[in-house]
């Protein structure tokens, strides 16, 4: 189960591509930042797998989808104690969201997307 928690459309990018790519089975929790009625509507389009959102769910629901989006406000730090792995965003919160997880001893990662990071390596 990897968490991602705060995250920005940036880092959303980033996790639909791989969720889209992916051949392997795959559990997510996706606590977007935005949580607008839009921005959830654009977030679900874009994810081919199965996807739920916390709002409208029910037990069965979360068992059988393999994405939970949370859309709404306050569970984010309750959240990371399902993870074996989290993903934080690249921010100012990132210190206080790497706490939360780490709280529980969930691995934490993070992208940061720049001009310079997307050039070609030597």
């Amino acid at each position: 189960m990897l968490v991602a928690g705060s995250t920005w459309p940036a880092d959303e990018m980033i996790l639909v591509k791989f969720i889209n790519e992916t051949d392997q089975p795959i559990k997510l929790i996706l606590a977007p930042h935005e949580i607008g009625k839009d921005h959830i509507r654009k977030l679900v389009m874009m994810i081919s797998r199965p996807v739920v959102l916390f709002s409208e769910a029910s037990q069965d629901d979360i068992a059988e989808k393999q994405i939970l989006i949370i859309d709404n406000i306050g569970m984010l730090s309750s959240l990371y104690r399902y993870g074996q792995l989290a993903y934080v965003e690249e921010d100012l919160e990132k210190e206080y969201t790497t706490f939360l997880s780490s709280a529980y001893g969930v691995p934490v990662f993070s992208a940061r997307i720049t001009a310079s990071s997307m050039k070609p390596k030597n």
